[in-house]
């Protein structure tokens, strides 16, 4: 059975992968398709050297091979995150090649988990599995520290609470108000101007946008934007402290009627994923550019991110009193990611159709499984 020290082996064969800015390359766009490049080796040269076998020892080539992915994460910790931005900044010429490989890695673990799972569908195996390949690929998105034996386990339990899921439980998704959309406004150049940027930099990213494109689709020359922003990077910073203010609102709205500790989760859980499908473009930049709004407004934000994650931890260490608070904010943040995650993955539309079940995956990150709640000294001692 594979183990955290299965993990650690596969992490340490990661450091031998480990992404590195090797000069010379060219640009940093060589840099960056040069890391995809690397990245995707070692999860290859990882799964390679995993077990495989029959119907019977599925569960345990799961592991194998979850573990495999977790140790290389680990070991690439400051740069695997790049799989997120592969859709935004690879070249078509690039992107298909690579989306190819990354795929057979999706597969393997698909195949495996059909084994394991033969009463579910196709597409309940492909939620499930993006959503175990989602929560691994979380710690690259924080700095959060954590021994890497205990990030091992939060992950690796995680994924196997997930690979038992059932995803037909929709009866539980709590009954949350979507968040409206705002109207169209009238003579409001500032409120045009903001709404155009966030539809122009969730399509085409931060930096492929220029003032003079977003000043066309609202008839201004590029320098009429200047009377309402000082800058692009400031309207950035206007779309975060919209979206930041309407998760704040609807983290207040959810907790105000939950009874007990599970309620509250599961109301954080669904007005989070409301959020995220019905102001879909807003909470896409919030998720991607946060390295573009200037220092000052960026530092002010980051706070408030972390405060935004303060409600959900009480209420998680309330039904996992085995874990640490850094534990329950791995956890946490591996939750959250699942939604922008499984967008890309599934695409707006599904995602919109998907929206109980990922309240179900969510649920499953968070809570884990108790038979895969063990003690850390017998963990580590199997």
């Amino acid at each position: 059975m594979a183990t955290t020290r299965e993990c650690r082996r596969h992490r340490r064969r990661g450091r031998n992968h480990q992404i590195c800015p090797l000069p010379p390359f060219p640009g940093k766009y060589a840099l960056f398709l040069n890391s995809a490049l690397i990245l995707l080796d070692a999860l290859e040269t990882a799964l390679e050297s995993s077990p495989t076998g029959d119907t019977e020892s599925a569960p345990d080539e799961l592991r194998s091979y979850l573990c495999a992915i977790i140790g290389t994460t680990i070991a690439n910790r400051r740069t695997a995150g790049i799989y997120r931005w592969e859709r935004r900044y690879l070249r078509p010429e690039d992107r298909s090649p690579i989306r190819r490989r990354a795929w057979e890695v999706n597969r393997r673990i698909g195949e495996c988990m059909s084994r394991i799972r033969p009463d579910i569908s196709n597409t309940d195996t492909f939620v499930l599995v993006a959503s175990m390949l989602s929560a691994i690929g979380s710690i690259t998105a924080h700095n959060l520290t954590l021994a890497p034996r205990r990030i091992e386990h939060i992950l690796l339990d995680a994924c196997m609470a997930l690979s038992r899921s059932d995803l037909l439980s929709e009866e539980h998704f709590p009954s949350i108000p979507l968040v409206p959309r705002r109207p169209p406004s009238v003579n409001n150049m500032r409120e045009d101007l903001l709404q155009s940027a966030i539809e122009l930099f969730h399509r085409e990213g931060y930096a492929e946008v220029g003032v003079e494109e977003i000043a066309s689709t609202v008839g201004l020359p590029a320098s009429g934007i200047y009377r309402y922003f000082p800058s692009k990077a400031d309207i950035l910073a206007a779309a975060f402290y919209r979206a930041i203010d309407r998760l704040e609102t609807s983290i207040e709205s959810a907790l105000h009627e939950a009874s007990n500790p599970r309620d509250g989760l599961e109301a954080l859980a669904a007005v989070y994923i409301d959020l995220c499908i019905s102001q879909r473009e807003l909470m896409s930049v919030y998720f991607a550019e946060l390295i573009n709004v200037p220092p000052g407004p960026r530092a002010d934000l980051r706070m408030r991110q972390r405060l935004d994650v303060e409600p959900w931890a009480p209420l998680l260490n309330e039904l996992r009193p085995e874990l640490s608070s850094v534990e329950s904010r791995f956890l946490l943040y591996a939750a959250l990611d699942l939604v922008p995650d499984l967008e890309v993955f599934l695409g707006p539309n599904a995602v919109r159709q998907q929206a109980p079940r990922i309240h179900v995956v969510m649920m499953s990150v968070l809570l884990g499984s108790e038979s895969e709640h063990i003690p850390c000294t017998e963990f580590e001692c199997r």
